[in-house]
C-alpha cells in the first residue's frame, strides 16, 4: 500500500470532519422540524456540504428522511457534489496527488540525470 504524502491526509480529515458536522446538522434540523423549534438554515446545510461535508449530508438526508423532497435544495446539493467530483477528477488526472510525492514536478523520469542529493535514484537506475 503506498504511503501518501502532501495534502491528502489533511484533505481527507477535512472531508471527514465536515461530514460529521453536516450529518449532525441534518439530525438537529430534522428534530427541530418535528418539534417546531428554530431550524438550521438551508444555507448552513449547503455550506457544510460545499466545504466537504456532502458525504455526511447525504447520509443524514437518507437516515433522517430530511430535505430529500425539496427540488431546489436537492439541485444545489447535487451541483455541489458534482463540483467536488469534477475537482477530484481534475486533481487526480493531473497527478496532483500521487503516492510518495508532494508535487508532480518532483517526479524524475529515468532518462534524467539524478541530482546529487537524490538518494532514491539508485532504485530508478537499477530498474
Amino acid at each position: 500500500m503506498p504511503e501518501w504524502s502532501g495534502p491528502i491526509p489533511w484533505i481527507l480529515l477535512a472531508y471527514a470532519t465536515s461530514s460529521v458536522i453536516a450529518f449532525g446538522l441534518y439530525g438537529l434540523d430534522k428534530r427541530a422540524a418535528r418539534l417546531g423549534l428554530r431550524r438550521v438554515p438551508e444555507r448552513t446545510l449547503q455550506l457544510w456540504a460545499l466545504v466537504g461535508g456532502f458525504p455526511g449530508a447525504l447520509l443524514g438526508q437518507h437516515l433522517f428522511h430530511h430535505k430529500t423532497r425539496k427540488p431546489s435544495f436537492m439541485l444545489v446539493f447535487w451541483l455541489i457534489v458534482a463540483a467536488h467530483a469534477a475537482a477530484w477528477a481534475v486533481a487526480l488526472s493531473q497527478g496532483w496527488f500521487s503516492p510518495n510525492q508532494t508535487h508532480p514536478s518532483a517526479t524524475l523520469s529515468p532518462s534524467k540525470e539524478a541530482p546529487p542529493w537524490s538518494s532514491s535514484w539508485s532504485s530508478w537506475s537499477s530498474a
